[in-house]
């Protein structure tokens, strides 16, 4: 196969992602007793508040600050960024937190109402470990 072959095929695959993203199509979510798990195995004490971030995305900047609001009041810390490439909004609330995941699972529903009520999605959140 040429080289120009591959290139063309390298580029093809690029454009449909790039075009799966900018539609919104987003890469699957970890559940939060997977995240919990990965916590355990890099020696995380659970016990312990983590800084957890929750992520959301939105296709205007006008609908992820909508959220802001109703996360702001509820006591999450919160920042809007341009996605790469334009056509996206980050959405980054984070809060100091122990990782129950009674309460993150509560969380993620309500999350996820929020945020296809406003034509965004719920990404899921993340934390570092916390001896």
């Amino acid at each position: 196969m040429s080289g120009w072959a591959i290139y063309a095929i390298v580029l093809i695959i690029v454009a449909v992602a790039v075009f799966l993203f900018a539609r919104g199509a987003a890469p699957r979510k970890a559940s939060d007793a997977q995240v919990i798990e990965q916590l355990t195995k890099g020696g995380s004490n659970l016990a312990r508040p983590h800084n957890i971030e929750f992520r959301f995305y939105f296709p205007s900047r006008e609908l992820a600050e909508r959220v802001t609001t109703t996360l702001r009041a509820d006591g999450f810390q919160v920042s809007v960024e341009e996605v790469v490439q334009g056509n996206q909004y980050i959405v980054r609330a984070t809060r100091a937190m122990v990782p129950l995941l009674s309460e993150l699972k509560s969380l993620r529903s309500r999350f996820d109402e929020l945020a296809t009520r406003e034509g965004g999605i719920y990404d899921g959140w993340s934390a570092g470990v916390v001896k």
